[in-house]
């Protein structure tokens, strides 16, 4: 405990800076680093002067909660020592000195390794290329790596639990935290016979920097990346950097299959073109064939928004009245509140806020009693350009994601926006997710953002 009690003192500090680990490499222990004097490493320039400050704290604290909270909810914590931890990892220069992980870990040092990436708003065709290709990998005990959100990486998850492989969830966000809780019986799901990784702290929430982040252990933990729907730009793109800095394999699907400019590119730059399940089976040594492209209709959990409760539930392992509060969130197309609602109970249900007022209505009265759809709302007041200039520039955010925010009025369908903007797609979907973790817009059905109100 002791020894766990330093590495998440050395990771409250460095985090999975590349600084950190030098310091690790030079003195050998976190114990070594964290008893070196912090003027002298400042002076030397080997730490920034926040790192210097942080040093001279106590994190004792900070270090018991999470590891109370982690023996309560039966969450591993993996450092470098352990042999559990993927030893993928030691391709980063920045590896990650703490790992959370729930399920089987004993997936992260599987052989054979694929991961799966694209993006959130996939085409159907693209769904069920990346559902039949995680089907295929796992029928042959091969592991499937993705990121645990919607669009491709649903997808893949989905596959892939239908075989005996596993599949690993990298997640964005700590354990706890509420992003996406659409997919919460997914992540269990995948829990159960698969396995949840992070490298954020328990309950912390997502941010803007964390997928990309997340990323580069994605594109570590697979002996091959396969990206299967992507923009020029953005998540997708950023993993297949990664890849290329690691040596591992990168894939791109073919546009015999469906077409996309960032699988264009990637193509174009040297990355194998994947038509169908024995292009990855070769890579890996293994035989057999499946043809990506299909023009059969999606599966039912690819396309969980247009199913009856009794049907989502069904898909989803679990009793109509548990899947209730998710289902009903589901189709509200709410998206307040995502960042307080806690989603991984001890006993692994879900939480969704519902008032004392609607609490004391039985659960059919209160379903009968829900909107059909989001309440109307009066137009937002859209902040003039020197506010929005001043608050990309605050926020730092990266190029697309300013134009979208400059070219938002109020709100628009996404199409809309990538045409005023002067972009593709792709890009406005990754662009609209930052955004939307920023704080500044919302997403609403029928593929719409919305600049959100100030409370």
């Amino acid at each position: 405990m002791t020894e766990l009690k330093t590495w998440l003192t050395y990771s409250f500090i460095f985090g999975f800076s590349v600084a950190g680990n030098r310091l690790l490499e030079r003195f050998g222990s976190p114990e070594a680093v964290l008893s070196q004097d912090p003027s002298a490493l400042l002076s030397s320039g080997e730490i920034t002067e926040r790192m210097a400050q942080d040093l001279g704290k106590d994190h004792a604290r900070r270090a018991d909660f999470i590891l109370s909270s982690c023996l309560n909810f039966g969450w591993h914590i993996l450092t470098p020592d352990s042999p559990l931890y993927p030893k993928a990892f030691d391709k980063l220069r920045d590896r990650p000195p703490v790992l959370y992980a729930l399920g089987d870990v004993s997936l992260l040092n599987a052989e054979k390794k694929v991961s799966v990436v694209g993006t959130r708003g996939a085409s159907p065709q693209t769904k069920l290329a990346a559902y039949r290709l995680g089907k295929g990998l796992s029928e042959r005990g091969i592991v499937t790596v993705s990121g645990g959100a919607v669009g491709v990486d649903s997808a893949a998850h989905e596959g892939a639990l239908l075989g005996r492989g596993g599949t690993v969830g990298v997640l964005g966000c700590g354990f706890g935290d509420s992003y996406l809780p659409s997919r919460v019986f997914l992540r269990r799901r995948i829990a159960e016979t698969g396995v949840l990784i992070t490298e954020m702290h328990p309950f912390e929430p997502t941010s803007a920097r964390a997928f990309p982040n997340r990323n580069r252990m994605i594109a570590a933990l697979g002996n091959a990346v396969c990206v299967m729907q992507s923009g020029e730009s953005g998540g997708s793109m950023s993993t297949a950097k990664h890849a290329k800095r690691c040596g591992v394999r990168l894939f791109a699907l073919s546009p015999e299959v469906f077409r996309s400019p960032g699988c264009d590119l990637l193509l174009r730059q040297g990355a194998s073109e994947l038509r169908d399940l024995s292009d990855v089976l070769s890579f890996l040594g293994e035989e057999g064939s499946r043809p990506l492209r299909n023009e059969g209709s999606l599966p039912p959990s690819l396309r969980q928004e247009t199913l009856t409760l009794e049907q989502f539930a069904f898909v989803n392992g679990v009793s109509p009245e548990e899947a209730r509060p998710v289902w009903a969130h589901l189709h509200s197309g709410e998206t307040d509140g995502l960042g307080a609602v806690r989603i991984l109970r001890p006993d692994g249900g879900a939480s969704v806020p519902v008032s004392a007022e609607e609490k004391k209505k039985p659960a059919k009265k209160r379903e009968a009693a829900r909107p059909a759809g989001p309440a109307q709302k009066a137009p937002v007041p859209v902040p003039e350009a020197k506010d929005r200039e001043k608050t990309a520039d605050e926020r730092r955010l990266d190029p697309a994601a300013k134009k979208v925010w400059l070219a938002l009025e109020g709100e628009m369908s996404l199409d809309a926006l990538a045409e005023k903007a002067g972009l593709p797609a792709g890009d406005v979907l990754t662009a609209a997710t930052v955004l939307e973790l920023e704080g500044l817009c919302e997403s609403l059905p029928g593929n719409r953002l919305k600049i959100k109100e100030k409370r």
